[in-house]
Formats: structure tokens, C-alpha cells, sequence
């Protein structure tokens, strides 16, 4: 049996493992919030393939979305994240 804690983080790290996720946080934890259309021309995806990223994301409760104007805008969930995020780019890339 393991504990629940565990295993969220478990997840946590696999969302965070996959390449087009860690570009897309990546993205997020260096400004406060991103458009969908900015963070698109960043990450270089396409919109199906970006939605659906953005989704499991957001499942997985590590970023949350806003309406502003015509587009949502994404936003990392909490500083903790964006502070690992951000050490794993400067160490890493």
C-alpha cells in the first residue's frame, strides 16, 4: 500500500517528464501567465497537440486557466513548482 502523497507526486513528475510539458512549464514559470496563442509560437506545437498538454496539466492540477479577452490565459499553480521549474532549467538546459 502506498501513501496518497506518494503517489501524487509520482504523477506529478511524470507530467513534468514528458519533453512537451516541461517546454510548456518551462515557458510559464519564466512569466506570470501566458495566452494560449504566446505559448503556442513558444513551445512550437500545434494547437490540438498544445490543448491536450494543457490539459493533462491541468488535470493534474500543476497549472490553471483564465478567460481574458477571446483567449485563456495559463498560469503555473504555486510558487513551489515554478521555483523547481525554473532550478531545472538553470541547472539542466
Amino acid at each position: 500500500m502506498t501513501d496518497p502523497k506518494i503517489d501524487q507526486v509520482v504523477k506529478t513528475i511524470q507530467a513534468i517528464a514528458h519533453p512537451s510539458r516541461l517546454q510548456i512549464l518551462i515557458a510559464l514559470a519564466q512569466r506570470y501567465s501566458l495566452p494560449f496563442s504566446a505559448l503556442q509560437q513558444q513551445v512550437q506545437l500545434s494547437p490540438p497537440v498544445l490543448s491536450s498538454h494543457l490539459t493533462h496539466l491541468t488535470d493534474q492540477r500543476l497549472l490553471s486557466s483564465q478567460q481574458q479577452d477571446n483567449e485563456l490565459h495559463y498560469t503555473l499553480t504555486d510558487t513551489a513548482l515554478q521555483k523547481t521549474i525554473k532550478l531545472i532549467y538553470a541547472t539542466y538546459l
